[in-house]
């Protein structure tokens, strides 16, 4: 199993080289996959999010079982935005927010239970689910504010918490398998 510092403060924190090494590599794969998931030819637009939601997630939370250590959710998730930034058709400036948001309620999340996403299916699937209830309202003001998009709420929240909720929780769900595996 992992070992797991979300429950302890102090020196031991700190992130090492390897710990920023795997930080890197999981949030350039964050920002390389919603580059990418851009350019599946799926047939109605903004359907790419089933691709790259659960990847978005089990890349994060890979890379917080793997690491282990407090705050490494919000990092993933700030290094992501920011290297998303810099490629085309990569996380754009309105998704740095909501990976950043992401990262902290999975960071909080986790530090609250006191476990890691190694320990168990359900803590993984829950830290997965999780941060869709607080990024779903970030989204909505998004798409009408900045992209003028319209669509009922219920509808809206039917497709952002139900679907994106599902998708999220079987990324944290597949991170899981990957901790347990990688992390011997």
């Amino acid at each position: 199993m992992v070992k797991s510092n979300y429950n302890v403060y102090g020196r031991g924190d700190r992130f090492t080289t390897k710990d920023l090494a795997r930080i890197v590599f999981f949030s350039v794969l964050i920002a390389i996959s919603k580059a990418t998931t851009q350019f599946v030819p799926i047939p109605v637009a903004g359907l790419h999010g089933i691709l790259y939601v659960p990847l978005l997630t089990m890349f994060m939370l890979t890379g917080v079982g793997l690491v282990g250590k407090a705050w490494t959710a919000t990092t993933i998730g700030f290094v992501a935005g920011v290297v998303g930034l810099a490629l085309p058709g990569g996380p754009g400036v309105l998704d740095l927010p909501m990976l950043v948001i992401t990262g902290i309620v999975v960071d909080l999340f986790l530090m609250a239970v006191r476990r890691n996403i190694g320990d168990s299916v359900a803590v993984a699937a829950i830290a997965g689910f999780l941060p869709v209830l607080f990024t779903t309202w970030f989204m909505l003001w998004g798409l009408r504010v900045v992209f003028g998009v319209r669509m009922p709420l219920m509808t809206f929240l039917l497709i952002f918490i139900v679907l994106h909720g599902a998708l999220s929780a079987l990324g944290g769900v597949i991170a899981h398998g990957l901790v347990r595996r990688l992390g011997r």
